[in-house]
């Protein structure tokens, strides 16, 4: 959608289903969108890639994790003074409560969180600034961030 409505923005989608990105192929093909690119890779791996790595202006996810979570992943991508925003549900204020540690950790500052009310169910936009450059050792590695959570919390 996002790429539909800023055909000016370039999209990079990641996910780690192979089966997942041809279909997201197809769609952006048959959609004629050329400012989508889609990669299967796992976050974990490709954020440390020199070519990914700190690449860019922002990183948007939803429905992938807990927001502690989230922020690991996401945090290698976005370059300094970059933007993190997570779609989050109605949970999302205890979300951000166990983000702390992981906030200090990934180097990043709340900017604010957006009700959108132009959704079916209750949803929040929480964004976040990339403070200096990513913090090298972050995300972890493979399924680490999901499985031993900054901050010590699970999804």
């Amino acid at each position: 959608m996002l790429a539909v409505l800023t055909p000016e923005v370039e999209w990079t989608l990641l996910d780690a289903t192979q089966k997942k990105i041809d279909a997201v192929r197809a769609f952006a093909e048959d959609l004629g969108l050329r400012n989508v690119r889609a990669v299967a890779a796992r976050a974990e791996n490709l954020a440390h890639d020199p070519a990914y790595r700190q690449s860019y202006d922002g990183a948007v996810s939803r429905a992938l994790a807990a927001l502690p979570v989230v922020l690991e992943l996401s945090r290698g991508f976005v370059c300094q003074g970059g933007l993190v925003a997570a779609i989050k549900g109605p949970r999302w204020s205890e979300e951000l409560a166990a983000s702390r540690a992981a906030m200090e950790a990934l180097a990043l500052e709340l900017l604010h969180s957006i009700e959108v009310t132009s959704t079916d169910r209750p949803t929040w936009l929480v964004i976040m600034r990339a403070l200096g450059p990513a913090p090298p050792p972050y995300p972890r590695g493979e399924g680490r961030p999901r499985s031993d959570p900054l901050g010590g919390n699970r999804r």
